[in-house]
């Protein structure tokens, strides 16, 4: 009976857990919505806000990516280069998703800055893991309309600025 009652209590706590998370998100998405809005001042989302919203972006959530291209257009500055890290960095875990969104006619979410290696302060042995990371996950994508941007993100992340962060010549791999 302890043991029911025990595993009862668990299960609601859990649930409750997971409820209380999807209405954050849910709390967050909506005040992402409204920072990009068109008539919301740049940068409006608090930078609680904006890091958990980078959060999700880093490990690639679809989700969370496919909300980037209206807010990129309200982001300057800092949450502009922020973005296209955290993008950089869900490249290597959704490479469909980040590259769906990829634009050449932003620079935030441009090919040659989202592929390009665009960390500051990363060590080489991780950027030889996210470059490998990264190459093997767009090499397996097969999806037909995005094989023009996934030529080109390989071509950007072998190529010079890969070299630039590690030294090493990625361009034949």
């Amino acid at each position: 009976m302890k043991k029911v009652l025990l595993s009862t209590l668990v299960l609601c706590f859990a649930t409750v857990s997971l409820n209380t998370a999807q209405a954050k998100d849910r709390d967050l998405k909506a005040r992402i919505e409204a920072a990009s809005a068109p008539t919301a001042p740049l940068n409006s989302l608090s930078a609680a806000d904006f890091d958990a919203f980078s959060q999700h972006l880093k490990k690639g959530k679809l989700s969370w990516v496919s909300e980037v291209p209206a807010f990129a257009k309200r982001s300057d500055g800092d949450y502009a280069q922020a973005l296209t890290i955290s993008l950089a960095w869900g490249l290597e875990h959704n490479p469909e998703a980040v590259l769906e969104i990829l634009d050449d006619s932003s620079p935030t979410l441009s090919v040659n800055h989202v592929c390009g290696l665009p960390f500051s302060d990363i060590s080489v042995p991780k950027a030889d893991d996210y470059i490998k990371k990264t190459r093997e996950g767009l090499q397996r994508l097969t999806t037909t309309t995005l094989q023009d941007k996934k030529a080109s993100c390989l071509k950007v992340l072998n190529g010079s600025a890969g070299m630039s962060v590690t030294g090493r010549d990625y361009s034949q791999k």
